[in-house]
């Protein structure tokens, strides 16, 4: 009788062993079920993305580093890293507006984008994956002079579950390429700590100059816009919030914006910011930014921030 009860309560027991161990992969592997998209932070031992937000790459650099990871508790599957411009008209096509895409993967053991089958992580920070627009080592979709001007940078992942990374888990960068045939801007008035100095509701006062590029490649401004907002979001091709103050003139091919005809040769700001177009500043104690936007008839944009501190 005790053989048998003893034997009742062993199968009990296995089957409510059996019962409990979930397998939530749904495949019978060894792997838990994995419901969360990779993740995608620095790179190893760095403390920021590259690009960062608003980084900005001199008129001498010919190239952008690209430094991030992915890591995930499963097999990662692919990883995209994508570099693109926006217009809205069509600028020269003797420029190259930037649109490359980096696929990694594990697919081709001889390319710079490779990474073993099987991997849960993913570090990259190699100058072989850095995107070069000049030189050399210039990736082979360039084929022309790089076109001046504000750039998106956006990493996705996918991992071996087809868990994807949402939109507000992405990189999204807005960084800047400067070139030395783009329009030259220069703020002269700038304070001891690098700022404008304002005045609640009176015209700011900004020196300075707005000047066609250098070279055979520079073209005529086309297009100026200068505004001053509560902060730099990097948002010029979709603004967050209506600008505090601004002045345009003429039309751009980069962004859905045009005003009156843009003044001929070298622009004064000091003259051009005055009466009607003058940036005026809230009232009140604050700080904010003045972005100033140039750019030529071939869509070369020179994209200027200067913090302003109102007293």
């Amino acid at each position: 009788m005790k053989k048998t009860l003893y034997a009742f309560l062993a199968a009990g027991a296995l089957i409510f062993t059996a019962c409990n161990d979930d397998d939530d992969d749904g495949n019978g592997g060894a792997i838990p079920g994995d419901t969360d998209a990779p993740a995608i932070t620095f790179a190893e031992g760095r403390d920021s993305f590259r690009p960062n937000m608003g980084e900005h790459r001199s008129a001498a650099t010919s190239h952008m580093h690209i430094r991030f990871r992915v890591t995930d508790e499963s097999p990662l599957d692919e990883v995209t890293a994508a570099v693109t411009g926006q217009a809205t008209g069509t600028p020269s096509d003797a420029y190259y507006l930037i649109n490359i895409t980096d696929v990694y993967n594990s697919e081709d053991a001889e390319s710079a984008f490779y990474f073993p089958e099987g991997s849960t992580e993913l570090n990259v920070d190699s100058d072989e994956t850095d995107l070069y627009w000049f030189g050399n080592a210039a990736r082979e979709e360039v084929d022309g002079p790089v076109l001046a001007g504000p750039y998106d940078f956006t990493v996705s992942a996918r991992d071996a579950f087809g868990n994807e990374t949402s939109e507000e888990e992405q990189v999204r960068h807005r960084f800047y390429i400067n070139r030395a045939y783009a329009p030259m801007v220069e703020v002269t008035n700038l304070n001891a700590d690098d700022e404008l100095d304002g005045s609640g509701n009176e015209p700011l006062m900004v020196e300075g100059t707005i000047a066609k590029g250098d070279g055979d490649l520079a073209g005529e401004l086309s297009f100026l816009w200068v505004r001053l907002v509560n902060h730099d979001n990097h948002d010029d091709f979709a603004p967050a919030e209506s600008p505090l103050s601004e002045a345009i003139w003429g039309s751009s091919s980069r962004i859905n914006a045009s005003g009156q005809p843009v003044p001929a040769g070298d622009i004064d700001m000091s003259t051009a910011l005055t009466g009607d177009n003058a940036i005026t500043v809230p009232s009140g104690h604050g700080h904010y930014h003045l972005i100033v936007w140039a750019e030529d008839e071939h869509g070369n944009v020179t994209r200027t921030s200067v913090d302003v501190h109102v007293d």
